[in-house]
């Protein structure tokens, strides 16, 4: 597949995820998308991969009322229903109406909704809602007037998310999910029937109908922290286009847009709170390319741990001290930053919403007490790391006014200067820092190389910082030490930094190894 880039964009450095395509034209099916429609007959109780029945519980049916759950949903289906056009000429489908809006219909889910049974998900319920006339309203104006409560709707969600589930090509592993991404789905890996949970986080995917074209918007941090997440969304369109008899087998255009993010304030002013740690402006880019055959969803390797590495080991197999173990909490995505996780009070930084990764939580505590004493819970860990933060946050001397930092930077930070505690937070944002020990007292610090020219004094700031990280450990207190700097560039890092285009008056070229005996100083021009 080739095609013109976008004029005046940069290349993401995504290798592993791949290009972001602009305009796609899908001609045939995706390979190993819905099943044939033609079934096998399947004994009482036993799993039929085509049948819709096998992806609902009990509970489900009998909420709903359901006796014949395969023949009660097709009757139901709206996928043939008359569409409405609206004050624009777009025309509503079955596409718009499970995909968007659904941030803001009488639809949403809890974890538990969808639980991981058998080698697939299925649907448990729907969080609980009261029918809103206004949301009800909406939905029958950007699809149809035939959705008859919200209990119809309901069973439309139901069966669209069953169609998609049997897609075995939208499975994605999990752990090649971003953390915050993983925290945000239900158990096991990430479906057809767990992407839409993800559809339903407000604003993470918006699409309108022209004609034979969809107008797809793409939240531009979840489309870096998910794999091919464009190629996962059109393939979804098309899988729900096969439910209409208009519109299935057909041809369609796509134009994607990598959506803007306003921010905290005007977030929470337009109604939805944004998924990525730290909500910076990002300005919008449109790609657009021509697709003449069926999106392919390319995957990277599943990150695995080298035979023999211990727990303890750092990002890249070095060993740890207390000082390390505080930055590799946050490099090796144990903890992570949520939509608050650091707030600027005008004063100062609070580390406000830190998080568990729920697919490191079982071995935390045991990880954390190899270097600190008495933790006995994943909120003691998370103290831990908040009285660290809290203790360089106070170091004036590691702040950086937030004009003297590449915009490429300063985008993803969240309000106010760099200070220690937002420093230290860069290892939170795909390991842009890691630290680790070669032996006592010397250090391995990797780094981003958008860091070292977008923040001027870097490699100074990372050694005052490491200064202030031991100062907090009575056994190397007062001590010299060596800090080697290596330059390590991952993928993962894309998710929270754009391109830096030049480096920022100040920079500082990297020293190679640092012998520290005292604070270093920072000079800022």
């Amino acid at each position: 597949m080739q095609a013109d880039q976008a004029s005046g964009s940069k290349a993401s450095g995504l290798d592993q995820v791949g290009e972001m395509p602009g305009r796609m034209v899908v001609e045939e099916q995706p390979a190993g998308s819905l099943p044939q429609p033609k079934k096998k007959p399947a004994k009482k109780g036993s799993f039929d991969p085509e049948k819709l029945s096998s992806y609902f519980t009990e509970n489900f049916a009998q909420t709903f009322g359901l006796e014949d759950v395969d023949v009660e949903l097709e009757q139901a289906s709206l996928a043939n229903a008359p569409m409405n056009t609206n004050n624009w000429g777009r025309v509503g489908d079955f596409v718009g109406l499970i995909i968007w809006p659904i941030g803001c219909s009488p639809v949403a889910f809890r974890k538990k909704d969808v639980p991981w049974r058998g080698g697939r998900h299925m649907l448990d319920g729907f969080k609980s809602y009261d029918e809103d006339s206004t949301k009800m309203s909406y939905a029958r104006y950007v699809s149809t007037d035939e959705i008859k409560d919200l209990r119809h709707l309901q069973l439309n969600f139901a069966l669209a998310m069953a169609t998609l589930e049997m897609d075995k090509g939208l499975v994605m592993p999990r752990e090649l999910l971003a953390p915050f991404v993983s925290a945000l789905l239900p158990a096991g890996p990430m479906t057809g029937m767990s992407l839409v949970v993800l559809f339903a986080q407000s604003d993470v995917v918006r699409i309108e109908r022209h004609k034979d074209e969809y107008s797809v918007g793409l939240d531009s941090r979840v489309w870096r922290a998910v794999p091919s997440f464009h190629a996962l969304v059109i393939r979804a369109i098309w899988d729900l286009r096969q439910l209409s008899d208009e519109l299935r087998g057909k041809s369609f255009e796509v134009r994607l847009e990598c959506d803007t993010r306003g921010d905290r304030a005007k977030a929470r002013a337009r109604g939805f709170k944004p998924l990525y740690p730290y909500p910076g402006q990002v300005k919008k880019r449109e790609w657009r390319r021509v697709v003449t055959e069926p999106p392919v969803i390319e995957l990277p390797e599943v990150p695995s741990k080298p035979e023999g590495q211990a727990c303890e080991d750092g990002a890249d197999g070095g060993r740890l001290d207390a000082p390390a173990f505080v930055i590799s909490l946050m490099a090796q995505d144990w903890l992570f930053f949520g939509e608050d996780g650091i707030e600027w009070t005008g004063t100062q930084h609070i580390a406000r919403d830190v998080q568990v990764n729920v697919a490191k939580k079982d071995e935390l505590v045991s990880f954390a007490n190899r270097y600190a004493k008495g933790l006995k819970t994943e909120v003691g860990v998370v103290r831990r790391l908040k009285s660290f933060l809290k203790e360089l946050e106070t170091d004036k001397g590691l702040w950086v006014p937030e004009e003297q930092i590449a915009e490429g930077i300063s985008e993803s930070l969240p309000d106010g200067p760099l200070t220690g505690m937002v420093l230290a937070s860069l290892a939170s944002f795909g390991g842009a820092i890691s630290m680790s020990i070669s032996a006592e007292d010397e250090y391995e610090v990797t780094y981003d190389g958008r860091l070292a020219a977008g923040i001027p004094s870097f490699f100074n700031l990372v050694a005052r910082m490491l200064w202030d990280l031991r100062e907090m450990v009575d056994s190397s207190k007062g001590r010299p030490f060596k800090v080697s700097f290596r330059e390590v560039n991952h993928a993962a890092t894309d998710i929270y930094l754009l391109p830096v285009d030049a480096p920022v008056k100040g920079a500082q070229p990297c020293p190679g190894t640092m012998e520290v005996k005292e604070p270093p100083e920072i000079v800022l021009e």
